[in-house]
């Protein structure tokens, strides 16, 4: 997938500036990082639209430890925006409302 819509004024959405309220710069650092590799690897979701990827691979890309990713997440989940699983070495992500702004030719694709 080459882009998504990102409004101009999400840093307003009452999520995004919670989770900066509650994590600093990370929370929505984190939120739209997720957001980058879940469009990157579209094409690699399984059929309910889950991203499975390695937790170093995941701590390289959001400049993380699992730690704080995980707390971030958990915030995320209770807002319904992200959901993840964990396993030892892997954490699988789906983001549910994905679809609604991913471009107009991968609409069809999931």
């Amino acid at each position: 997938m080459e882009w998504f819509k990102h409004l101009s004024n999400s840093h307003e959405n009452p999520d995004i500036s919670d989770s900066w309220d509650l994590f600093g710069d990370a929370g929505p650092v984190v939120f739209w990082t997720i957001l980058e590799v879940y469009a990157k690897e579209f094409s690699r979701l399984d059929d309910d639209c889950w991203l499975t990827v390695s937790i170093p691979y995941f701590e390289r890309k959001l400049r993380r430890k699992w730690r704080k990713i995980e707390k971030i997440l958990e915030f995320f989940e209770q807002r319904s925006k992200i959901f993840f699983k964990k396993t030892q070495q892997t954490v699988s992500i789906k983001v549910p409302k994905f679809i609604d702004v991913s471009s107009n030719s991968t609409q069809t694709d999931k």
